[in-house]
């Protein structure tokens, strides 16, 4: 039996740990991004689209085959939970190079910075937004891949890419269709 200050210092960790994983048990699947070799800018996934890219698995992973113009298209949920994806670029012969960088926050504008060389994945959210062009809402996961430098020098271009893809491609959640006009009224502006 252990008393004590190390008996307090185990019932205090054990406990911690107890309330942690208590609030944690939304646990995403693992999955795998393949980002075409060489590309820099920003990456979309949009979800639950009508006729988007069925999931495809390696082993448990969800696998992202990220095309060359940085926008897939899934068929599928997005995948909800906490978890950490892994990020490769992938070579025409096949092969995979781990990108390491990773930065979920704003990148501060040091030298340090604009002088690293390390290409990474930054600036990772999700959201949903409205596509005015099919009056739907699209459901959406972006990141950026590039150098810390390319990922300061980057405007607001990423959502207007987006609206701009979605003005020419059909990328409406599953069952929204037909929803009204835009117009004031809720969340995305319809009249009721």
């Amino acid at each position: 039996m252990i008393s004590g200050f190390k008996g307090f210092r185990l019932t205090l960790v054990l406990g911690l740990i107890g309330i942690i994983a208590s609030g944690c048990d939304d646990v995403a699947q693992p999955e795998i991004h393949l980002i075409p070799q060489g590309y820099s800018g920003e990456v979309f996934i949009l979800h639950q689209v009508a006729a988007g890219e069925p999931m495809v698995r390696e082993g448990w992973s969800r696998i992202y085959r990220i095309p060359t113009g940085g926008v897939f298209r899934s068929s599928t949920d997005a995948n909800e939970g906490w978890g950490m994806p892994r990020f490769f670029y992938l070579a025409a012969d096949g092969r995979r190079e781990r990108i390491t960088g990773y930065s979920a926050v704003t990148i501060a504008d040091t030298p340090e910075n604009r002088n690293d060389p390390e290409i990474g994945i930054y600036g990772r959210t999700v959201g949903v937004l409205f596509d005015r062009a099919h009056r739907c809402p699209v459901r959406y996961e972006k990141y950026f891949v590039g150098t810390k430098r390319q990922f300061r020098a980057m405007t607001d271009a990423g959502e207007g890419l987006i609206q701009r893809y979605c003005a020419t491609h059909y990328a409406c959640l599953q069952g929204t269709a037909d929803l009204p006009k835009p117009g004031p009224g809720n969340a995305f502006g319809f009249s009721q």
